[in-house]
């Protein structure tokens, strides 16, 4: 009885221990939406739900819109992508994929077919195999992503990320580390840096540089595990304004390979007429594109796959009701972001009529009460009357409350946020009014004119803080973009 009793202790002791180990697992390792979190909601997917499957570098993960392929085209797609992802690592993701998902037509985004190396740097390492479950095709990653003196350490994993005590943050110990936009996420980012870029014109490169063994390697293997698995596979070279000849080169061999396989190979870097990619607005560096570039070349490969392969529409079924909510919340994300792009004060309030916006709209400073644009800006959002200094909370288009005159404060949460609304002397007769959210505080940025702070109740973020000044010609004055 005693030694039952003893191996029932020791077995209670070795659960809990297990247990105390996920936890700590799952708190501090890494949450990059670069790589490791995008095979760690894969494993979330229905069996065999994924109907275009999209692999490759971060090239894959930026240029690709989820969100326009199902809202426009009722398409289940999703990017099993990792930031640097050599053409081995996209090898293994495609295998890993097969286990639980059977796609119509995977799309091989090919911008590593440029790699030359035979390994990444170790940032990157991590970023294309920490996410895996434990597996032959894990240990298969460990042995050809990683230098032999390497592998032992990134093996274990916790050796890289035990030291993040001083980087945890509030997301770590929440599922989807407490972030709507990753519920529903399908792997896809939508940068909102714009970038004037210069770029290279490759149409007349007819060269071919061979390409390195590695890589060409694996490039062969991950056209052939697709055909083996009756997969459609194109390979598709998403747009960037860095390309040299160099590139163009090799492209033109990965083409070639592509054709023995009779494989439909497409470099977007020879059509930006046709998809209308435009570097002044479109690109967010050299190597990506932002979101405006992204629904271009989404549109241009929906329209593609929609007239050349057989994907159903699945806009209206319950069972992909995670593509229409991943869906929702980029439309709603993309808006967002397209509200900081505007900067004409007219178009910028007229944008603010949204049904899913909390506005804080404030006065500030001295106006004269006769001036006519800040009388037909308010009016506009439906504050009617003489102007005074004052805060009105604007919900969903309908005024919900207001302050004028004496100071006063205001109190309330939405979402995950607390925020605070004070009308404060600041002396010399000047009253102003401060929100603060959270622990961040939002001063005036027009010190005479129309301040607004913008909250998307559905997204549950602060989009957009920002003020009309009448000193300058009404000039829109927002915080420079790091």
């Amino acid at each position: 009885m005693k030694y039952k009793k003893s191996i029932l202790k020791i077995v209670a002791f070795l659960l809990i221990l297990l247990m105390v180990l996920t936890r700590w697992n799952s708190i501090f390792k890494f949450k990059w939406g670069d790589g490791v979190y995008q095979v760690e909601k894969f494993y979330e997917l229905p069996k065999d739900s994924v109907d275009l499957l999209i692999i490759g570098s971060s090239h894959a993960i930026v240029n690709f819109n989820v969100g326009k392929l199902y809202d426009d085209y009722g398409i289940t797609s999703f990017v099993f992508g990792g930031a640097m992802q050599p053409m081995w690592n996209s090898y293994y993701a495609l295998k890993e994929a097969l286990k639980t998902q059977k796609p119509k037509l995977i799309v091989l985004e090919g911008y590593s077919v440029c790699f030359t190396g035979n390994y990444a740097i170790d940032q990157y390492l991590i970023k294309n195999y920490n996410g895996y479950k434990p597996s032959k095709n894990k240990m298969d990653i460990l042995k050809v992503s990683i230098p032999e003196e390497k592998q032992k350490e990134i093996f274990l994993e916790y050796p890289a990320y035990h030291t993040r005590y001083t980087n945890l943050s509030r997301g770590d110990f929440l599922k989807n580390v407490g972030d709507i936009y990753y519920e529903d996420w399908k792997g896809d980012g939508y940068p909102d840096v714009t970038a004037r870029l210069a770029h290279m014109d490759i149409n007349t490169v007819s060269e071919i540089q061979k390409l390195p063994p590695k890589i060409e390697e694996y490039y062969r293997k991950t056209i052939e595990l697709a055909k083996e698995n009756n997969v459609d596979i194109i390979v598709f070279v998403a747009p960037y304004a860095g390309v040299n000849v160099e590139d163009a080169m090799r492209y033109n061999a990965a083409e070639m390979i592509a054709r023995e396989y009779e494989v439909p190979f497409i470099n977007c870097n020879l059509k930006l007429d046709e998809i209308g990619i435009d570097y002044q607005t479109d690109g967010m560096d050299y190597s990506h594109l932002n979101y405006k570039g992204s629904e271009k070349v989404t549109r241009y490969l929906g329209d593609h796959v929609l007239n050349d392969y057989n994907l159903p529409d699945h806009r209206g079924d319950d069972r992909y009701a995670t593509w229409q909510r991943h869906a929702d919340y980029v439309r709603e994300y993309l808006y967002n972001l397209r509200l900081l792009d505007t900067n004409d004060a007219g178009a910028l309030i007229d944008r603010l009529n949204f049904e899913n916006y909390v506005l804080y709209v404030c006065v500030d400073g001295n106006i004269d009460r006769n001036d006519s644009r800040i009388k037909r800006y308010l009016d506009k959002l439906g504050i009617a009357g003489d102007i005074r200094n004052g805060i009105w909370c604007i919900d969903g288009g309908d005024v919900k409350w207001g302050m004028e005159g004496d100071m006063g404060e205001y109190y309330t949460s939405m979402g995950s946020h607390d925020f605070y609304i004070l009308r404060a002397d600041v002396g010399a007769g000047e009253v102003y009014n401060i929100i603060m959210v959270d622990k961040d505080e939002y001063f005036p940025k027009a010190v005479n004119g129309i301040n607004v702070l913008v909250y998307d109740k559905y997204a549950d973020y602060v989009v957009d803080h920002f003020g009309i000044t009448v000193d300058n010609d009404y000039l829109v004055i927002r915080e420079a973009k790091e």
